[in-house]
């Protein structure tokens, strides 16, 4: 009948107060661990699992070409993933939930901690204490001296006298629960600038720059870019290891400062994040007459924001040019990939056409840096690499900096303690109440054994 009547009195518990059981579970270190192994399990599956790129999530044609692309290397495994929803786990609802209910359970057991190292400041220590029973002399001279003892060892002390028993407290600063809530405020502070990252921050990707180029940022920041050289740094031999971007940072018609951008060395500038993702494909193009004057090359098929420098993405991308001075439209097509032909690559397929005329009276193929005539014109070709870049505006970068130095100084809870203690004796009975483990209990029943 026990099981019976405890589980009776347990929802009767639970319907006269609901929120308390709810706390204590929400708040308890095993809610914390739960919560904490499901986002590791969330962010290994996003880790192994081809995820969306934030580039297409607002771009259907961009969106699709990825799952093609995916589908085809993945195989029958990428069906599964894409039906229990698993290609964008970290912008999904599940992990926003997971998310609160994390922050939630922390800032729980967060106010559970203030309220307990506000109760050990002012001598209301933990209850119940791990007791054990104790022989020697307790009277008011031995609470006495041994409250000058510990007094003197740093101890903050309470000697009281409850209906005829002496009771002797004795504690430190708790910096065991004082380090733990440091690093649940650390926590705290983390999930608060993903947060602000989330919603107020913003990012640009694959966004192209070419050199002599200025652009504005946008999304109401007073900033703008412009290329002013691609240059191979050197490595730690002295020989060129990668290619990094020079920038020159504008605010309101004014020149900021320059940065340097490459794979390896990011770049900040008024809380935006600037990476260099890689170097796309670029020529300029050049065409003077007999007498070495230039002559004007049109675009044709580039937007009029992409630069004067003819652009290319990816293997098979086709630029039109125009030579009104010739009559002459050029088709410029890119390879990185050639498997029929032994030229160094990237090489350019280079066809000029007459008005009126399907059938091109110049085909050849080019390297990036070459030259080359047609009806008495000298046409110059030049490698103008442009910088993709990822930006990023992370206005909680700050907050998550100083969640994280919070949690590495939270993390001496490992080995701190807190020290307390509390002797209570009387009627011929002398009781030691001390946390387990704490050497306080050992030393005070060592000093009352030598005192007997």
């Amino acid at each position: 009948m026990e099981p019976m009547e405890d589980r009776e009195s347990l929802r009767n518990a639970l319907l006269r107060d609901p929120i308390t059981p709810l706390w204590r579970a929400l708040a308890s270190a095993r809610a914390v661990g739960l919560l904490l192994a499901c986002l590791a399990l969330a962010l290994l599956l996003s880790a192994l699992i081809p995820q969306v790129p934030a580039e297409a999530r607002g771009d259907v044609l961009a969106y699709n070409r990825w799952l093609a692309e995916t589908r085809n290397a993945q195989g029958p495994l990428f069906g599964l993933w894409q039906a229990v929803g698993l290609l964008d786990i970290r912008a999904s609802l599940g992990m926003r939930l997971l998310l609160a209910t994390l922050a939630l359970s922390i800032a729980l057991r967060a106010i559970d901690l203030a309220a307990r190292l506000h109760g050990w400041w002012r001598g209301e220590l933990p209850s119940p204490l791990a007791e054990q029973a104790l022989a020697g002399p307790w009277d008011a001279d031995t609470a006495t001296r041994l409250h000058t003892w510990l007094a003197a060892r740093g101890y903050r002390t309470r000697l009281t006298d409850k209906a005829g028993q002496l009771e002797l407290a004795a504690w430190r600063f708790p910096w065991r629960t004082a380090l733990m809530l440091l690093a649940h405020a650390g926590a705290l502070c983390l999930l608060a600038g993903l947060l602000l990252n989330g919603r107020l921050g913003w990012q640009e990707a694959q966004w192209p720059l070419s050199v002599g180029q200025r652009l504005p940022i946008g999304h109401g920041a007073s900033l703008s870019l412009e290329g002013l050289e691609v240059l191979a740094e050197p490595g730690s031999d002295g020989r060129p290891a990668a290619k990094v971007t020079r920038l020159l940072v504008w605010e309101d018609g004014r020149a900021l400062r320059s940065l340097l951008v490459g794979p390896q060395r990011p770049a900040q500038v008024r809380r935006i994040l600037i990476t260099q993702a890689a170097l796309g494909p670029a020529v300029s193009l050049a065409a003077l007459d007999a007498a070495g004057r230039p002559l004007e090359v049109q675009a044709l098929s580039q937007p009029a924001d992409e630069g004067k420098d003819v652009r290319f993405r990816n293997n098979g991308d086709e630029r039109y040019l125009f030579v009104p001075a010739a009559n002459l439209t050029l088709r410029l097509t890119y390879y990185d990939e050639l498997p029929q032909r032994s030229e160094k690559l990237p090489q350019l397929h280079v066809e000029a056409y007459r008005s009126g005329q399907s059938s091109p009276i110049y085909d050849a193929f080019h390297g990036p840096d070459s030259a080359w005539a047609i009806g008495g014109i000298a046409y110059q070709m030049r490698s103008a690499p442009y910088a993709l870049l990822n930006l990023r505006f992370l206005p909680g970068l700050w907050v998550m900096a100083l969640g994280l130095a919070l949690m590495l100084a939270g993390c001496g809870a490992f080995v701190a303690r807190d020290r307390a203690a509390v002797i209570v004796g009387g009627g011929g009975e002398l009781r030691l109440g001390a946390p387990p483990g704490d050497p306080l209990g050992r030393e005070l029943a060592k000093w009352l054994g030598e005192s007997r």
